[in-house]
């Protein structure tokens, strides 16, 4: 599934 990870200086999209 997707999983969109929001942190203070990044965006990270991780496909699983």
């Amino acid at each position: 599934y997707r999983t969109v990870l929001i942190k203070p200086k990044n965006l990270t999209v991780v496909d699983e």
